[in-house]
């Protein structure tokens, strides 16, 4: 079964906690990179992008109880978790985080695949949902952060230029 929420941190949003946009706004660096590949840049957590994601996860309603016990660890414990090829079933994995181009290739990916409905309903109401949250930044960049508990994954998918979370996917 596949979970989406969709969370907007503007406006009539669902995270309320006045410390998310507040840490949005003040953290002009959250991230250090790691390294380049076309266009995707990989990195790490830094604190400030820790403590916003910890802050959404606790004020967003509906989070998988595993991922709330997540934020109850550091920073330090979280990039110390084993890689995801070294964990066993429901077992908590290192997070990936990367920042990846929204281009119209991939948006017409997505399209195509909801149109062939390649992998079956549940999928593509997912790629839907990716559509709806990446089409409006088109152009620009976005974050994705990811969260493991061997077989699930959710993903927190942020506006590089407006720290604005687009969409929380759960898989």
């Amino acid at each position: 079964m596949i979970s989406i929420y969709i969370i907007c941190i503007i406006d009539n949003c669902v995270v309320t906690h006045p410390d998310v946009r507040r840490y949005a706004d003040e953290s002009e660096v959250l991230f250090a990179g790691i390294y380049s590949r076309e266009g995707v840049i990989t990195m790490r957590l830094n604190q400030d992008l820790w403590r916003l994601v910890c802050l959404i996860v606790r004020s967003a309603l509906g989070m998988p109880q595993w991922l709330v016990g997540i934020t109850n660890l550091t920073l330090e414990e979280v990039e110390n978790l084993p890689i995801l090829d070294r964990v066993v079933d429901y077992q908590i994995a290192r997070s990936y985080c990367e920042i990846l181009p929204v281009t119209a290739d991939y948006l017409n990916f997505l399209v195509r695949q909801i149109e062939m409905d390649a992998r079956g309903v549940e999928w593509s109401e997912l790629f839907k949902a990716r559509l709806n949250a990446l089409k409006p930044i088109e152009g620009g960049q976005v974050i994705n952060i990811t969260f493991y508990r061997k077989p699930d994954s959710i993903t927190f998918r942020i506006d590089k230029l407006t720290k604005n979370l687009l969409q929380i996917e759960v898989i």
